[in-house]
Protein backbone atom coordinates (compact mmCIF):
# COMPACT_ATOMS: atom_id res chain seq x y z
CA UNK A 1 0.00 0.00 0.00
CA UNK A 2 1.59 3.46 -0.68
CA UNK A 3 1.62 6.04 1.72
CA UNK A 4 0.26 9.87 0.37
CA UNK A 5 3.84 11.65 1.05
CA UNK A 6 5.06 7.92 0.20
CA UNK A 7 3.23 8.87 -3.66
CA UNK A 8 4.37 12.66 -3.27
CA UNK A 9 8.32 11.81 -2.74
CA UNK A 10 8.30 9.08 -5.64
CA UNK A 11 6.90 11.35 -7.96
CA UNK A 12 8.84 14.10 -6.62
CA UNK A 13 11.68 11.56 -7.71
CA UNK A 14 10.33 10.98 -11.13
CA UNK A 15 10.45 14.51 -12.15
CA UNK A 16 13.22 15.72 -11.31
CA UNK A 17 14.71 12.32 -13.19
CA UNK A 18 12.77 13.44 -15.88
CA UNK A 19 13.51 16.98 -15.70
CA UNK A 20 17.38 15.82 -16.21
CA UNK A 21 16.96 13.38 -18.80
CA UNK A 22 15.34 15.68 -20.86
CA UNK A 23 18.05 18.03 -20.45
CA UNK A 24 20.99 15.80 -21.31
CA UNK A 25 19.10 14.49 -24.40
CA UNK A 26 18.56 17.55 -25.45
CA UNK A 27 21.71 18.77 -24.76
CA UNK A 28 23.61 15.45 -26.30
CA UNK A 29 20.98 16.02 -29.61
CA UNK A 30 22.65 19.46 -29.62
CA UNK A 31 26.13 18.11 -29.43
CA UNK A 32 25.83 14.92 -31.60
CA UNK A 33 24.58 17.95 -34.35
CA UNK A 34 27.17 20.17 -33.84
CA UNK A 35 30.00 17.53 -33.81
CA UNK A 36 28.24 15.88 -37.24
CA UNK A 37 28.26 19.75 -38.50
CA UNK A 38 32.36 19.27 -38.38
CA UNK A 39 32.94 16.05 -39.26
CA UNK A 40 30.75 16.32 -42.75
CA UNK A 41 27.55 18.23 -44.77
CA UNK A 42 24.68 16.70 -44.30
CA UNK A 43 22.02 16.79 -47.32
CA UNK A 44 19.63 19.85 -46.32
CA UNK A 45 16.89 17.60 -45.80
CA UNK A 46 18.27 15.28 -42.54
CA UNK A 47 19.70 18.44 -41.60
CA UNK A 48 16.38 20.23 -41.43
CA UNK A 49 14.76 17.03 -39.53
CA UNK A 50 17.55 17.26 -36.98
CA UNK A 51 17.21 20.90 -36.45
CA UNK A 52 13.81 20.39 -35.86
CA UNK A 53 14.41 17.12 -33.29
CA UNK A 54 17.06 19.50 -31.68
CA UNK A 55 14.81 22.13 -31.04
CA UNK A 56 11.81 20.35 -29.71
CA UNK A 57 14.17 18.14 -27.21
CA UNK A 58 15.58 21.67 -26.00
CA UNK A 59 12.31 23.45 -25.58
CA UNK A 60 10.41 19.92 -23.74
CA UNK A 61 13.34 19.92 -21.36
CA UNK A 62 13.11 23.75 -20.60
CA UNK A 63 9.54 23.06 -20.01
CA UNK A 64 10.75 20.30 -17.54
CA UNK A 65 13.01 22.55 -16.12
CA UNK A 66 10.74 25.53 -15.86
CA UNK A 67 7.46 23.24 -14.18
CA UNK A 68 10.37 21.10 -12.00
CA UNK A 69 11.48 24.87 -10.57
CA UNK A 70 7.95 25.91 -9.98
CA UNK A 71 6.65 23.39 -8.64
CA UNK A 72 9.44 21.62 -6.40
CA UNK A 73 12.16 25.05 -6.27
CA UNK A 74 15.65 25.55 -7.40
CA UNK A 75 17.24 22.63 -6.26
CA UNK A 76 14.47 20.37 -7.62
CA UNK A 77 16.64 20.14 -10.42
CA UNK A 78 20.02 20.47 -11.68
CA UNK A 79 20.15 24.70 -11.83
CA UNK A 80 23.42 24.35 -14.02
CA UNK A 81 21.70 22.21 -16.94
CA UNK A 82 18.36 23.96 -16.49
CA UNK A 83 20.65 27.05 -16.96
CA UNK A 84 22.12 25.33 -19.85
CA UNK A 85 19.10 24.46 -21.67
CA UNK A 86 17.36 27.87 -20.83
CA UNK A 87 20.50 29.63 -22.86
CA UNK A 88 20.40 27.47 -25.84
CA UNK A 89 16.86 27.56 -26.40
CA UNK A 90 16.79 31.39 -26.04
CA UNK A 91 19.71 31.53 -28.86
CA UNK A 92 18.58 28.80 -31.26
CA UNK A 93 14.90 29.61 -31.23
CA UNK A 94 14.48 33.56 -30.02
CA UNK A 95 18.40 34.69 -31.80
CA UNK A 96 19.14 35.82 -28.15
CA UNK A 97 15.94 38.00 -27.73
CA UNK A 98 15.54 37.83 -23.78
CA UNK A 99 12.34 39.93 -24.36
CA UNK A 100 10.77 38.08 -26.96
CA UNK A 101 11.28 34.37 -24.99
CA UNK A 102 9.79 36.10 -22.46
CA UNK A 103 6.96 36.78 -24.00
CA UNK A 104 6.71 32.92 -25.80
CA UNK A 105 7.14 31.93 -21.97
CA UNK A 106 4.14 34.28 -20.55
CA UNK A 107 1.95 32.68 -23.38
CA UNK A 108 2.57 29.01 -23.17
CA UNK A 109 3.34 28.49 -19.52
CA UNK A 110 -0.18 27.75 -18.01
CA UNK A 111 -0.84 24.88 -21.24
CA UNK A 112 2.70 23.53 -20.52
CA UNK A 113 2.40 23.41 -16.95
CA UNK A 114 -0.89 22.11 -17.10
CA UNK A 115 0.42 19.31 -19.71
CA UNK A 116 3.68 18.37 -17.08
CA UNK A 117 1.19 18.18 -14.50
CA UNK A 118 -0.95 15.88 -15.75
CA UNK A 119 1.57 14.01 -17.11
CA UNK A 120 0.22 13.50 -20.52
CA UNK A 121 3.99 14.93 -21.32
Amino acid sequence: MCTKNGYRFGRSIFTNVAACAFALAAMSVYCQNASADQRSVSPRSMQVRADMARSAELEKAFWVCDYTVTSRGVYATSIELCSAVTDELKREKFGGDFGQMLEWWQQNKPAEHANLASGAW
